[in-house]
């Protein structure tokens, strides 16, 4: 069963950035669904060392900054974690409201408990917040 979510904003990418914007917009009112592929908030935070003389410490482990720790529990924020977006579309009438249509997947395959995760979401704006860069060109077919 195809289901959708609707939400003012998709921020794609949990990490410190995704995180960051998702609570800004939040914290305005916005209602926002936070994208990624993760199955915790944080990103990044988790794998690298602060510094590079911090690598013979401790790694960061599960703490995160209190100012991007408020992402976890805020009501303004759906967080659908182990999520990709995987198609993206401008909507042409936005008659609704939304300007964006996203497509997603799981990660990992959508097991049972997934399913009942959306398979798209309709959104005013979109932010794009991986940690990598984005395709956002689109494919098209040329004849030979």
């Amino acid at each position: 069963m195809r289901t959708e979510l609707r939400a003012d904003v998709a921020v794609v990418g949990a990490g410190p950035a995704g995180m960051a914007a998702a609570l800004a917009a939040a914290d305005l009112g916005a209602q926002v669904v936070l994208v990624d592929a993760g199955t915790a908030m944080g990103g990044q935070i988790y794998r690298q060392p602060a510094t590079a003389s911090a690598a013979a410490g401790p790694s960061v482990g599960p703490k995160l900054p209190r100012r991007l720790g408020r992402a976890v529990g805020h009501r303004g924020i759906r967080h659908l974690p182990g999520t990709m977006v995987w198609q993206a579309i401008k909507v042409t009438d936005g008659a609704d409201g939304a300007e964006f249509r996203l497509w997603l997947t799981s990660a990992a395959g959508r097991t049972e408990a997934e399913r009942s995760q959306p398979d798209q979401l309709l959104v005013r704006a979109v932010v794009v917040a991986t940690g990598r860069p984005a395709v956002l060109s689109t494919y098209s077919r040329r004849k030979a």
